[in-house]
Order: C-alpha cells, then sequence, then structure tokens
C-alpha cells in the first residue's frame, strides 16, 4: 500500500522526506515527523514502512505526526503502490512513466494516462511547471515540494517540443 509519502530517518526519528502531490487528498507535508500508525509506535523503520506497504489497499490509517511542534493524527486512505523499491519513484509512476537516469521515458505502462495521451519510450523530459529538471531526484524533490496536482511538463521527442499535463 501507499500513503502518499516517502519517509527517512533522522537521529532515531522518522520524517515525512517526500510528499506525492498526485496521491488523492494527501494530508501529508514535507517535515512531518511520523510517531504512530493505528496507534502503535514502530522503534524500527523497516517495521514502519512495513505497516504501510501491507496495509489493505483502501483501508484507512491513523497516522499520528508532529508538525511545527502540534501532535495531529490524520486520517489517510491506503493506496495502490506506483514506484518505489528499485524504480526511481518520482511519482510521476501512477501516470504510467518510468524515466531512466537521463530523464528519458524507459517504460510506459499499457493502457495508462501517459500511454493513452501517446507518450512515447524515450522522450525526454526537460521542464516541469516551467522549471528546467536536471535528474530524476530533482524531478521527486519538485513534484514533493508542489501544492496543486497540476502539473505541465515540456518533453523533447527527437528535437520537437511538446507538452504533457495532468490535472
Amino acid at each position: 500500500g501507499d500513503i502518499g509519502i516517502r519517509m527517512s530517518r533522522e537521529k532515531g526519528k522518522v520524517y515525512v522526506s517526500k510528499r506525492d502531490v498526485f496521491f488523492p487528498e494527501n494530508p501529508f507535508a514535507v517535515g512531518d515527523e511520523i510517531l504512530k500508525i493505528n496507534g502503535q509506535k514502530y522503534d524500527r523503520f523497516d517495521a514502519l514502512n512495513n505497516a504501510i506497504l501491507f496495509a489493505k489497499i483502501g483501508s484507512t490509517l491513523s497516522v499520528t505526526i508532529r508538525r511545527s511542534g502540534a501532535v495531529k493524527t490524520l486520517k489517510v486512505r491506503v493506496g495502490e503502490r506506483f514506484g518505489g523499491g528499485y524504480m526511481a519513484d518520482t511519482f510521476l509512476e501512477r501516470f504510467g512513466l518510468v524515466f531512466d537516469e537521463t530523464l528519458r521515458i524507459a517504460y510506459i505502462m499499457n493502457d495508462s494516462y501517459a500511454h493513452k495521451r501517446g507518450l512515447q519510450i524515450g522522450d525526454r523530459l526537460l521542464q516541469i511547471d516551467g522549471k528546467r529538471v536536471e535528474s530524476v531526484e530533482a524531478l521527486a524533490r519538485h513534484i514533493s515540494s508542489k501544492e496543486s496536482p497540476y502539473s505541465s511538463i515540456l518533453f523533447d521527442r527527437n528535437d520537437f517540443y511538446f507538452f504533457f499535463t495532468i490535472q
């Protein structure tokens, strides 16, 4: 399962390091400290991650966080996990796009949003929302910091430049 975040550990604490702006009704913010899931505190990062990964898709998790010093409990519906593992995890995987390290489309999932709109393997991502993107990691950081899921992406296909819109 997926709850629209990627996490990192710092000094024994777990923080939201990336936020999937395309995840429906994502209540998290980058920097949130994850305290508990369904009332349970996890001492091991892998156990916390597994609690999310193996949660039933469509179920609701109560995630207790600390944000700006205040403790809050967020309710989030578990969605399908796209990306992660050995993939770059740009959050565009949910639209069928997988990039190589040069930001060229390496794979397009059949019947995906990207496939149905004519993107092709080899198309190279140049910009997102008017900002030049130089790496897969920079792409993921940009998406994570966005407020709106609307995105305009500039691609290059054999010196033909075109926009792809996600809304």
